[in-house]
């Protein structure tokens, strides 16, 4: 052989396995720098005849791991498969398992299975292919996270980094390049394994995540996402609720054709599907065992589907759980016009799925019969599917002279985007009063939403307690948008048309401002009704920094600051002659509806306040940037009846919650970011709109639907607070750029000491890491520091395990480092 200088780690396939040869050669001839000399020196690696002979040298008989990064825990364990990429009958892609004899195996019979080092010895570990582990009960589980990773931007899907970070297990990339799968033990509770999500929040047209602990193989490809991690046993009821929260917040769009198809089988199979009462809402049998709740009791085996508030509207009902699979398989055989493919893996996905499908006995029995049912119905009605036609949306609005305006297109925030808002958080009396303040108008109905809580929050603050909360009713609402969003046009119409009519009786007083002065805020409280709550109705916040500069009335801020939290104080005036008169409030309770264009405006009106916790009290709200549109006149007699049914909500005592709700809410707190998790008045926000939910039905005790009409946007509160309650931007900015730089430089260091530079590149995701973005919640301020940095790095390849490369970052190299690095 001729000699060479080209390294060998640069012509294995991995530095995987360059490491493991590295190592056996070590062994093997009793010394490091020997092993070094072959490697480097004594091999021509020009072509693959060369580079096989020479990591057969390297070896001499030993094992080469391909996939270290897999913990010990799978590789000890005698439930390994292989896998290749092949079409199904329709043509599409999937991965069928294979034994390393080429015959199929299965993930239910272990004779089929293999060894670890067996099934990889010999294996092509790529995107068409390779090895597999077979989940059987044994207490170790995969989630899958489909298309929740932009391989080309490295980018992770919000509802992935939940999972992943509250998991902490070994988690790696799938073949797909798209998903990731995190390994972990526990015990699975009883109900969905499949959880689909809105496309829209992931990458690819299949977004879902599916967890499965037995009878299921999953592909493993070494990929790790984190280094050195190991599969940990997780509160498994606690991640089970999280991706139930997931999928109520961004529930899967339904299938037109199929719901089509699945509406037409429902007259033709039997059971009938019972409505509750009042309910306006239509379902077909398909979406109800898909995405129901199995219930068992005296009277029969139920299975229903619950609404956005909670409540069971949509219930099917068999004698047992038996008759309800074969009722449901032919409501597969006729969606799916029989194919039995299709109809197992919809099957495996419902609410139905249990253990028992895995005998095969069952399952063909099952589906024999759904089969030929199908086959009857078929011929004795045939069923019409027309493909849905686009429409577009007409609305009728009454005419007026007035103009409001309406949303255009979502507004990017820095770094990062809100949530659109969700209208399923509009629940009990807050839907009558924001209809009859928007409807036939375009104002953005969550300005509208939030003037009615603080409304009807000041109307109860210091009279009703609640469970889990010290904090009272009273909001800081700041309603956020460009001029012209209609922040203040909401507030008339909801509180001035509806809420206050003239001539009845006054529940709250209103403020028009803030007063004067802090002095002339606190006098207000005395006026009559004096025990009356106080709500400042203040148009524009720039006005109010004016008001309260330094050199004018700052005691305003420090009024409205003090009245957060302390519902007691004493006014002292001068009186005639030497004393002094005093007059003291011991129930002064103040809300805000502060209207606001962006954050420079909110922190130009509280200089120097955010110390003092003023910008945690706010709760924020947003809309777009809108155009003109319409406004009719607010329907008197409706106004009447909505604040006749508001005075009869309660107006004191102590509001609890119902069993299990308060684990919930500890359940998905723990799911939060950390420094999210550190941010008390946030979690009183929560509590504070899951009980006016219940309080605006007239409850007095808070359930688990209050809790999911308001978790549906909590997300969205958390954007807005970063987006808008900050003066921090430039000096975060500036931090993560010092932190870019820092790494940078080690990173300079250790290529000029000689390392390779892929062992020395990072991806975008270990910046993000690295620099504690990741962990602050903070990649909105990384996103701009990098985006600036990014002149200092150069992009590279790096080829990975599975045999894909993947783009990482490494330091331009200087003028005097040029062709130095490997």
């Amino acid at each position: 052989m001729s000699a060479t200088t080209t390294p060998l780690h640069k012509q294995l396939h991995t530095e995987a396995q360059f490491e493991s040869a590295m190592k056996a050669l070590t062994a093997t001839k009793g010394n490091r720098a020997e092993a070094d000399k072959i490697l480097y020196r004594e091999y021509d690696l020009t072509n693959d005849a060369a580079r096989k002979s020479a990591l057969n040298e390297a070896v001499k008989g030993q094992f080469v791991d391909p996939l270290p990064d897999v913990p010990q825990t799978l590789k000890q364990l005698r439930q390994w498969v292989r896998w290749e990429l092949e079409p199904d009958k329709d043509g599409n892609p999937t991965k069928v398992p294979y034994q390393v004899n080429g015959k199929k195996a299965s993930s239910t019979d272990p004779n089929r299975w293999t060894d670890y080092r067996t099934a990889v010895t010999g294996a092509t570990i790529d995107a068409s292919g390779g090895v597999g582990f077979v989940v059987n009960g044994d207490g170790i589980f995969g989630i899958d996270l489909d298309g929740c990773y932009n391989p080309k931007t490295g980018k992770i899907a919000e509802w992935a980094e939940r999972i992943i970070d509250a998991c902490k297990s070994y988690t790696e990339y799938t073949p797909s390049e798209t998903g990731l799968r995190v390994w972990a033990r526990g015990v699975l509770p009883a109900g969905l394994r499949v959880f689909n999500l809105d496309p829209a929040v992931g990458y690819g047209e299949k977004v879902k995540i599916e967890i499965y602990e037995h009878s299921r193989y999953f592909t493993v490809t070494g990929d790790a996402f984190f280094e050195e991690s190991g599969i940990e046993e997780i509160d498994t009821a606690a991640i089970y609720q999280m991706l139930h929260d997931i999928r109520a917040q961004h529930p899967a769009p339904v299938n037109q054709k199929t719901a089509e198809k699945s509406a037409a089988a429902d007259d033709t199979t039997g059971v009938q599907i019972v409505y509750a009462p009042g309910s306006n809402i239509k379902i077909d049998k398909h979406a109800i065992f898909m995405r129901g709740q199995v219930v068992k009791d005296g009277s029969g085996f139920h299975v229903t589907l619950n609404n956005k508030d909670g409540l069971a509207f949509a219930t099917v009902t068999y004698p047992s759980q038996s008759e309800a699979d074969l009722g449901f398989a032919t409501v597969l055989a006729l969606i799916h016009d029989g194919d039995v493919d299709k109809m197992d893996d919809d099957f495996r996905k419902s609410a139905l799925y249990r253990e028992k499908w895995e005998r095969e006995d069952y399952r063909e029995r099952t589906f024999t019969k759904a089969l030929e049912t199908g086959e009857k119905i078929r011929k004795e009605k045939v069923l019409t599917v027309q493909e849905p036609t686009p429409s577009t949306p007409t609305v009728t609005v009454a005419t007026s002279t007035d103009t409001v305006v309406t949303a255009l297109t979502p507004s990017v925030i820095p770094g990062d985007e809100i949530p659109a808002f969700d209208e399923s958080a509009i629940t009990g009396i807050y839907r009558d009063i924001v209809d009859a303040a928007t409807n036939g108008t375009t104002i953005p109905r969550q300005f509208a939403f939030l003037a009615a809580r603080v409304y009807i929050g000041a109307m109860i603050a210091g009279k009703i307690t609640f469970e889990g909360m010290e904090d009272t009713s009273s909001y800081y609402g700041v309603p956020i948008g460009l001029s012209g969003t209609s922040k203040g046009l909401a507030w008339k119409r909801t509180v001035d048309d509806i809420l206050s009519l003239p001539n009845l009786a006054l529940s709250v007083k209103i403020l028009e401002g803030s007063g004067d002065s802090g002095a002339g805020l606190k006098d207000f409280f005395f006026d009559e009704p004096r025990n009356a709550p106080v709500v400042c109705m203040i148009d524009e916040a720039i006005s109010l920094g004016h008001k309260a500069g330094d050199k004018k009335n700052p005691e305003i801020l420090d009024a409205i600051v003090e009245l957060a939290t302390k519902h007691k104080f004493t006014r002292v005036k001068a009186a005639r002659g030497k004393g002094k008169a005093g007059r003291s409030h011991d129930n002064a309770h103040l809300s805000i509806y502060l209207c606001a264009q962006d954050k420079e405006v909110i922190a130009a009106a509280f200089p120097n306040r955010r110390g003092m916790g003023l910008f945690e009290r706010f709760y924020g709200e947003y809309s777009a940037p809108i155009i003109a549109g319409r406004l009719p006149k607010v329907d008197t007699l409706v106004a009447t009846k909505i604040w006749e049914a508001v005075q009869k909500l309660p107006k004191s005592g102590h509001m609890t919650m119902a069993a299990g709700v308060e684990e919930r809410i500890e359940s998905y707190w723990a799911s939060l970011p950390r420094d999210v998790q550190t941010k008390v008045r946030l979690k009183s926000h929560l509590y504070r709109d899951m009980y006016m939910a219940a309080h605006g039905r007239g409850s007095m005790i808070a359930e688990m639907r209050d809790l999911d009409s308001t978790l549906v946007n909590f997300p969205r509160q958390i954007k807005i607070r970063e987006a808008f309650f900050t003066t921090e931007v430039p000096d975060k900015i500036g931090l993560y750029l010092s932190r870019l730089k820092a790494i940078t430089e080690s990173m300079r260091r250790r290529l000029n000491s000689g390392e390779p530079v892929w062992a020395v590149a990072l991806s975008q995701r270990d910046f993000q890491t690295d620099t504690l973005a990741y962990k602050n919640n903070e990649l909105h301020f990384f996103d701009t520091a990098w985006r600036s940095w990014l002149s200092q790095m150069m992009p590279v390849k790096i080829k990975k395990t599975n045999g894909h490369e993947y783009d990482k970052f490494a330091p331009k190299p200087l003028e005097n480092e040029e062709g130095m690095w490997k």
